[in-house]
């Protein structure tokens, strides 16, 4: 092994090392972030060319280490929870919509509308429309 072979792994070395500090950092600045889901460096080993020497076809990398990947480290359960929860609100959200524009096109007056009504027809209107409701049949 030649000196620059060495120092190009220990190169690696330290750059894989740096990833996994900045992502530590990056852990620790986000703790107390809502939704935040950790992540952590996955490292693999890079294999040493077969053959050494000036006019060997091997990698250019002698041996080392590299970063394959940032993965998260999150719940699937969690994460189809929350999909389900957001579909269901959206869905809410356009039933809502349709309801409010029928209500617009049938021209229904709002609580404030039967509240006055009410008001207006004082305390008999009430009594009346109680003794019609009780005295119907009740269905079993």
């Amino acid at each position: 092994m030649s000196t620059f072979s060495g120092l190009s792994t220990a190169w690696s070395g330290l750059a894989a090392a740096r990833r996994g500090l900045e992502t530590a950092n990056h852990n620790i600045a986000n703790v107390g972030t809502e939704g935040y889901t950790r992540q952590r460096v996955e490292t693999a080993s890079v294999a040493a060319p077969a053959t050494v020497g000036r006019l060997s076809l091997g990698s250019s990398s002698s041996g080392g280490v590299t970063v394959t990947d940032v993965a998260r480290l999150n719940s699937l359960h969690l994460d189809a929870r929350v999909r389900s929860t957001g579909a269901a609100a959206e869905q809410t959200s356009v039933s809502v919509d349709g309801l409010s524009r029928i209500e617009s096109i049938l021209r229904e007056p709002g609580r404030a509308a039967f509240r006055s009504c009410s008001a207006n027809s004082g305390s008999h209107g009430t009594t009346s429309l109680r003794r019609r409701v009780s005295s119907r049949p009740r269905l079993s």
